[in-house]
């Protein structure tokens, strides 16, 4: 569960489906999250290494040996050492622990600071290689937008994040860009160019899933009932396996179909409910609730 000093801001972008089911759907999707990154980065660090050797022989303007850049060694030591601070918070403890909300989103914010720093510090390292500061751009963008498309969070929250991703990148081309033989002007605007419209895009993205996501929940709220799934369907209603919000119990619900409700068919529902409810035999289910939910959904809740 999460901290009782949590911020209104931090329970505001929970959703209604509760505390507990938003911390645990934000830890797997921070799974989700962490093993996209690990792998698109040790696919990246070997193509790299691949197309180093492969093109060991060639000359560049500059007359240096090879297509590496001249710091590619410390390029390396910092990313394998990202790498492996990644394969810890993702296999040690989000997969094995159970996290608060609070550690859950200082993970995320620190996966995005990470992944700005060391792609910026890579460009800043790698001047010789002209194309370097673009390249770890792009893919500190692409991180960007895959966070909005996989981690649950507010438009706002996904700005701030998105802007302290970028930020390390800004501040390399503006290092690399008076080393260019390029107008530094051009080149420090292209880069703040490229990550404005990946923080737009990754706003907009990431307001309107999670939007959906509250949408969704909402829908699938009944009163104190959270609605899981389908069991089955009769004349006259829907049956839903479903959990109280305070008593954590499991209970069937079931809904009065909109398109079914007139006056004899609500007659039938109550009657239906009323003469459950008198049974006293064990074989039958005992009712818990019976009522009407704001927006005028029929139902009865039951034992499961």
């Amino acid at each position: 569960m999460v901290e009782g000093g949590s911020s209104r801001k931090m329970r505001a972008w929970r959703g209604p489906g509760g505390e507990e089911e938003a911390r645990g759907y934000l830890q797997a999707r921070l799974v989700v999250l962490s093993k996209v990154m690990f792998w698109n980065f040790v696919v990246l660090m070997v193509f790299l290494a691949v197309l180093y050797t492969v093109y060991a022989d060639f000359r560049p303007a500059d007359g240096r040996p090879g297509l590496a850049p001249r710091n590619n060694e410390i390029v390396y030591a910092i990313s394998g050492g990202g790498l492996l601070v990644l394969a810890i918070l993702w296999r040690g403890f989000l997969v094995r622990r159970e996290l608060s909300m609070r550690q859950l989103e200082a993970i995320d914010a620190f996966y995005s600071i990470g992944t700005g720093v060391i792609f910026g510090t890579a460009g800043a390292l790698t001047p010789d290689l002209r194309s370097s500061a673009y390249i770890c751009l792009i893919y500190a963008c692409l991180m960007v937008l895959l966070r909005a498309s996989v981690v649950p969070s507010t438009s706002k929250r996904t700005a701030l994040i998105s802007v302290i991703t970028c930020l390390p990148m800004t501040v390399a081309t503006l290092v690399i860009g008076f080393k260019q033989d390029i107008p530094a002007g051009a080149y420090v605007g292209g880069g703040a160019l490229i990550c404005t419209m990946a923080i737009l895009l990754a706003t907009v993205g990431s307001s309107i899933l999670y939007g959906l996501r509250r949408q969704v929940t909402a829908a699938m709220q009944l009163g104190q009932y959270t609605l899981d799934g389908k069991i089955g369907k009769g004349g006259n209603g829907a049956v839903y396996r479903a959990r109280h919000a305070m008593l954590r119990r499991p209970t069937a619900v079931k809904l009065m179909l909109p398109d079914r409700i007139d006056v004899e068919t609500l007659d039938r529902f109550e009657r239906e409910v009323q003469h459950m409810s008198q049974l006293t035999h064990p074989n039958t289910v005992a009712v818990f609730d019976y009522g009407r939910s704001p927006d005028g959904v029929f139902y009865y809740a039951m034992e499961y």
